[in-house]
């Protein structure tokens, strides 16, 4: 048992330090990421930035000692009820999208007819 918990971390930090410098390496040389960016998502550049800063974030929290996870765990809680808060909009007017307002108008105009 002993043996398997020495190689689990020892597995634990190859894989932080593997994502940490593939998300570096693909930040510094971007290109063949941005290649193969599905064409349907807007400014693909920057979405293979934000994607592999997360990489990076993502190698960091595997260092991260369990402590610090355990702590952390609560916080995921309000960040969701957050997110699910935000998503039931009030007033249609005055929620931010990253959508076209015309591409929502016309959704909603295609669910209505088609209810009907």
């Amino acid at each position: 048992m002993e043996l398997i918990n020495k190689n689990k971390e020892l597995l634990r930090v190859i894989l932080s330090v593997s994502l940490i410098t593939v998300g570096i390496l693909h930040i510094a040389v971007p290109q063949p990421l941005v290649k193969i960016m599905p064409s349907q998502l807007p400014y693909p550049l920057d979405l293979v930035y934000l994607s592999r800063f997360y990489e990076i974030l993502g190698g960091i929290g595997l260092l991260a000692p369990p402590l610090f996870q355990a702590i952390r765990l609560p916080l995921q809680g309000v960040l969701i009820a957050w997110a699910y808060w935000y998503t039931k909009p009030d007033n249609k007017q005055k929620q931010a999208s990253i959508i076209p307002k015309s591409m929502i108008l016309k959704e909603l105009e295609q669910s209505t007819v088609s209810s009907y």
